[in-house]
């Protein structure tokens, strides 16, 4: 599908008053898009498919690049100074990218199944890795060596996700129900966060690294940084639990609901602030652009159907 050009230049920030202006402006995708993420400056998104890794103009939404066409990518992450990215695959590889060209810089081979998240330390020298065989592997991104194994998990690990200040790493089991805090130096876990009674697809440290925020089923939870207590709670019916990430300014929460529509929850006050709607189905893979008015662009992905290459 090739994205009608538009022009985003002077959107405004979402806030809670402005959510219902929020506007669609286009749908991108090629083949299963798993992930999507922003590079560090935002001028470029990159898309993990299942025909590989795409990137686009994050103003005019055209297509710069394609390449890994025979590879399965099933997540993705730029490196901080934005000239790398990692991708982990279905078989358990996870491969360095070179942003401008698209040459395979390194592929790192340890896990033994679905690399289903991998996640940038934000001093660039660190990847972490969660895959599907129970275990995170964190590497040195200078030579690709691995520095620990994070294992103890009884199920699929889910997603990882890095503190601001890189010494403690999140992560989310699948089946088990419950969040880890691992201690990225050491390799050893700090805390097991109990809470949730659903599968927890998600977990989202706020801006400021004061809260770490998590999705399961129906209820989303707000934990302290380390996680000895929980910060707020909110449970609603229409919440499916797929997606989960924080505002620029960590003022509002957006969620995915089960009718296609998305939610901004204010975790300040406790309340759901505005309903997004644009999506046709429950929001899970596929991706879709909406205008923030003045801070440029903002995706979610969606779970219609597979769009074809």
């Amino acid at each position: 599908m090739i994205p009608t050009q538009v022009d985003i230049t002077g959107a405004s920030v979402i806030t809670a008053a402005n959510a219902g202006q929020v506007e669609q402006l286009a749908r991108l995708g090629k083949g299963l898009i798993n992930e999507i993420a922003y590079s560090p400056d935002g001028s470029l998104i990159a898309a993990a498919s299942s025909i590989g890794l795409y990137l686009y103009d994050s103003q005019s939404l055209e297509e710069v690049s394609h390449f890994g066409e025979d590879i399965y990518c099933a997540s993705v992450a730029w490196s901080p100074d934005g000239t790398m990215l990692a991708t982990g695959d279905w078989n358990g590889t996870v491969i360095f990218w070179a942003a401008d060209s698209g040459a395979k810089l390194r592929t790192l081979e340890g896990h033994t199944s679905w690399v289903s998240s991998v996640a940038w330390s934000p001093d660039g020298t660190t990847l972490a890795s969660g895959s599907y065989d129970e275990t995170i592997i964190l590497w040195s991104a200078e030579d690709g060596t691995r520095l620990h194994t994070l294992d103890g998990y009884t199920n699929y690990v889910f997603m990882v996700a890095w503190s601001s200040d890189g010494k403690t790493l999140a992560s989310s089991s699948l089946y088990d129900r419950k969040i880890y805090l691992w201690d990225a130096l050491k390799g050893t876990l700090i805390r097991t966060l109990k809470g949730h009674t659903d599968h927890v697809r998600a977990i989202a440290w706020s801006p400021d690294g004061k809260a770490l925020a998590s999705i399961a089923g129906n209820t989303i939870i707000l934990w302290t940084a380390d996680g000895s207590a929980t910060l707020g709670r909110l449970v609603d019916p229409s919440l499916t639990g797929y997606d989960l990430a924080w505002s620029p300014d960590g003022k509002l929460l957006a969620a995915d609901r089960n009718d296609g529509k998305i939610f901004l929850w204010s975790p300040e006050d406790a309340t759901r602030s505005r309903t997004i709607e644009g999506h046709e189905k429950i929001c899970g893979y596929y991706c879709l652009v909406a205008k923030w008015k003045n801070a440029g662009v903002f995706w979610w992905p969606w779970y219609d159907h597979y769009m074809g290459r």
